[in-house]
């Protein structure tokens, strides 16, 4: 149901204009901290001015590991060396691979994925307890950093990752989200990390199955170091207005390769936003502020923890919502059925899909993945990826998951090029995008929906009850929940009955943010940012689901106790300190 001037606003999308960069994108390899990078940020920047749009410019340095060369061959008992002529076919090294040489013997080890399509596409579990110290691992899949952590955690001195395809992709293997700090230093990669194609997997594979015994050689070459970046901020505030409360919308301008369909199609959306919001800055009652972030494919979303770190105290007191915005606008993406979006935000998200597109969309939880980097101040967040090839289409051509470019397996390799980009489809996602942005900074209530928050955080806690079978006792969290449902059902239904201040109303939803997100999403706390691994909701309490698996008269067992002790105290003092702000709210 657009109205008038939503309609007019979205009729101001020009493919065209997006158009232009591509072009001028899908002839820059935009590795962080390189001169192709330092063209695109100045055409963002250029183009921006030129729309007379108020730009900020930021120059961190930033901890960059680029991948320069990687080989692999199988030694004994036989000799088998790939060279392909597509060169999307040949090994690959990550970013933060270990850089040397590794020549021993390599066990082959299958592994075991999360079962929703896009976290499980991140999360990797080795099926047995094969010693594996000193030996290269090969298993499938692509190199994440969940793989890489399960290789080094068993001991192996170097990983070899079996793509799922012929092609091979790029990746980054750290979990550590950001820069390093004294605290997590340890947990930079020490293995060495080569990926190669499915063709020579299976070769790796039936060699093994022949002869048992198999000596592999796999060389990395990695350059890791500090690096100049930039992060343009484009920054479109209501007449009159310097600042105040702000949408982020945000993407990163890095790439693998010219990376088309993974990020640039990204880019030309955010800036098409800017050009159109800055002319209708009249029209908003909230400022917006768009950011364009390098150090996302090789410096583990380097470019927006700099940016949160920085300006944490801005975002905790200002950010009303984050919008993440990759890989829109690809061939044959028409489906919205893997939309990342916050609880509290899905009935606006459906909403602003259906009032553009006509059908129904699906959402899922966000995995720890994209620039998510504010889930510690508790910014609520909406898109990460957005449209994708349908499920059933992918199943259909034989299609396996990767993590963006609409679904498209030219992801991350060299052929994710001008072909992957498709003008009807990037006009329909600019639109949502637009969309989405103009409602949350014209609206007058924020559409944040937290009694739909509390009841999925209700379904989580009873789940992992049912799951501790009576070993350690949930109840006290639910029974707080419930409360802090039934006092948020009396807040909404004021604010439904317009009986309510809507200023008070907005700064409690911001508030209850800051209190549910962290709890919900994070271990690490506020203002630091959790390893790029698994997340499941409530992390902390989440731990209950190993207490099966201990004797109940060993110390794992009563350690584990007091863990989940410790953290049934901290998820409670959050709700009622939500509690406690919705009792304020109520009594004035």
């Amino acid at each position: 149901m657009l109205n008038q001037i939503e309609s007019q606003i979205l009729n101001l999308v020009n493919v065209e204009t997006e158009w232009k960069l591509l072009e001028k994108f899908s002839k820059l390899v935009r590795v962080s901290g390189t001169e192709d990078e330092y063209a695109a940020a100045e055409y963002i920047i250029k183009t921006l001015q030129s729309y007379g749009v108020t730009v900020s410019v930021y120059e961190p340095e930033l901890f960059i590991s680029i991948p320069k060369k990687a080989e692999f061959e199988i030694k004994e008992p036989i000799s088998y060396r790939p060279s392909h002529d597509d060169v999307a076919m040949n090994p690959k090294t990550s970013s933060f691979s270990k850089k040397g040489t590794y020549e021993g013997r390599v066990v082959y080890v299958k592994g075991k994925r999360g079962s929703s399509p896009i976290s499980g596409f991140f999360e990797f579990h080795l099926e047995n307890g094969s010693d594996l110290r000193g030996k290269a691992l090969a298993t499938d899949g692509i190199v994440f950093p969940a793989i890489a952590y399960a290789a080094q955690s068993r001991g192996a001195a170097a990983v070899i990752g079996i793509s799922p395809g012929k092609w091979t992709h790029e990746g980054i293997i750290t979990p550590i989200w950001g820069a390093p700090t004294m605290e997590n230093m340890h947990m930079i990669p020490d293995i060495i990390a080569v990926s190669i194609s499915k063709v020579d997997g299976e070769y790796l594979k039936d060699t093994l199955n022949k002869y048992g015994d198999v000596t592999v050689r796999v060389y990395a070459d990695v350059e890791t170091s500090w690096r100049k970046c930039i992060i343009p901020v484009a920054e479109i505030f209501p007449d009159g207005a310097k600042d105040g409360e702000f949408v982020l919308l945000h993407g990163h301008y890095d790439s693998w390769h010219v990376g088309i369909g993974d990020n640039a199609v990204g880019n030309a959306v955010m800036l098409e936003i800017a050009r159109i919001l800055h002319i209708n800055r009249d029209k908003l009652k909230r400022g917006v502020k768009i950011a364009w972030w390098p150090g996302h494919s090789t410096g583990r979303y380097a470019g927006s923890t700099w940016y949160c770190d920085n300006f944490a105290l801005e975002l905790d007191e200002k950010c009303i919502a984050q919008i993440n915005c990759d890989s829109p606008g690809c061939r044959g993406a028409t489906a919205y059925e893997e939309v990342m979006w916050m609880d509290e935000f899905e009935d606006f998200g459906k909403q602003v899909i259906r009032d553009v597109t006509g059908k129904e969309s699906h959402g899922i939880r966000p995995p720890r993945a994209g620039d998510y980097s504010f889930h510690g101040i508790g910014i609520p967040s909406i898109f990460m990826l957005l449209s994708n090839i349908p499920q059933e289409v992918r199943k259909q051509k034989g299609l396996y998951q990767v993590g963006g470019c609409g679904g498209n397996i030219e992801w991350h390799t060299e052929h994710d090029d001008l072909k992957i980009a498709d003008r009807e489809v990037l006009e329909t996602d600019t639109k949502i995008y637009l969309l989405t942005v103009f409602r949350l900074v014209t609206e007058s209530v924020y559409p944040l929906n937290y009694r739909k928050t509390v009841d999925k955080f209700i379904d989580t806690i009873k789940e992992y009850q049912d799951s501790g079978s009576g070993n350690f006792d949930l109840t006290p969290v639910l029974e707080d929940l419930k409360k802090l449902k039934s006092k948020l059902d009396m807040v909404y239904t004021k604010v439904n009955e317009k009986h309510a201040d809507v200023e008070a109303f907005n700064k409690l939803l911001l508030k209850l943010s800051r209190i549910l997100i962290p709890i919900n999403y994070t271990k690490s706390g506020r203002f630091a940012h959790d390893p790029a691994l698994e997340v499941p909701p409530f992390p902390d309490l989440a731990l209950i689901k190993n207490i099966l698996n201990l004797r109940k008269d060993s110390n794992e067992y009563r350690f584990l106790l007091t863990q989940l002790l410790r953290a049934r105290n901290k998820t409670q003092s959050a709700i009622r300190e939500a509690i406690k702000l919705v009792d304020d709210y109520l009594s004035k």
